[in-house]
């Protein structure tokens, strides 16, 4: 017996909530029938993950995010999830559809690193490297 694989989903990098397809969704748009996409914005979760931002926040007291002084529309990653099982149990709704996932307000980074600071009792300062920061080759 052979499973057929009848709906791709694609979750989108964090951040990209542009209207613009990127090659990764090409792939999956130019190749499946059937397929949604999620483009969340950044997840509340890359403050508190190891393999994100956490360690800098807690040892070097910093949180270093490229947003070029733009709010950020935070999202929970649980919310992602509810968007995500929305999209399964009704295909036909979500057919072919790239859906932006946000939070409920934007903020800049400056008042995020102004909470963390009150919740963790000691100053946090900001960063907003640019693209070249990030990469010296671009």
């Amino acid at each position: 017996m052979t499973a057929r694989l009848r709906r791709s989903g694609f979750l989108v990098r964090a951040g990209s909530s542009q209207p613009v397809r990127t090659p990764a969704e090409d792939a999956v748009v130019t190749r499946d029938a059937s397929w949604t996409l999620l483009r969340p914005s950044w997840f509340h979760q890359v403050l508190t993950g190891p393999r994100f931002y956490r360690d800098a926040i807690r040892d070097d007291h910093v949180l270093s995010l490229p947003s070029g002084g733009a709010p950020i529309a935070w999202v929970d990653a649980r919310d992602i999830a509810d968007v995500a099982v929305a999209a399964l149990g009704a295909p036909e709704d979500h057919h072919s559809r790239a859906h932006p996932v946000t939070g409920p307000e934007t903020v800049p980074v400056a008042s995020v690193v102004r909470e963390l600071s009150v919740r963790l009792g000691r100053q946090i300062r900001s960063e907003d490297p640019s693209r070249h920061d990030l990469d010296p080759g671009s």
